[in-house]
């Protein structure tokens, strides 16, 4: 298993593994899990693939990655908020390409939860 990402401070320290939809959560030394009642944060959210990876503005699409649970942003192309996004599962969320986002040849998504911002994910266009 490899750590796709960690952040720390000097109390609370997060952590994901590739694949397994597992997030560990430390406490000082003590590791607690998602989901128990001692954790209280969520993964940092991971895409790994917008399906289909190009579209127009009010096109529906499908991001696959980890951590989606408690999604409260879907952002395109840094400063363009989804309106209507649904996260199906803890690794799937339906997603519609909002209205007014800037076409050009960068185009980025970005999923904002409760554990944090995903890396910026570029596997993506804005149609013309």
């Amino acid at each position: 298993l490899s750590v796709i990402a960690a952040v720390s401070t000097p109390e609370v320290a997060h952590a994901a593994t590739v694949g397994t939809g597992i997030c560990a959560q430390t406490v000082g030394a003590t590791p607690l899990t998602k989901g128990s009642s001692s954790c209280a944060s969520a993964c940092v959210p991971t895409i790994s693939l917008a399906t289909p990876n190009q579209g127009n503005p009010g096109d529906i699409i499908v991001l696959t990655g980890t951590g989606f649970t408690g999604v409260t942003k879907v952002i395109f192309d840094v400063f363009t908020n989804a309106l209507t996004f649904n996260a199906d599962s803890d690794t799937q969320i339906t997603v519609q390409i909002p209205a007014g986002v800037v076409t050009n040849y960068n185009d980025s998504i970005d999923v904002v939860t409760p554990g944090g911002t995903s890396a910026r994910f570029f596997d993506f266009t804005i149609l013309p």
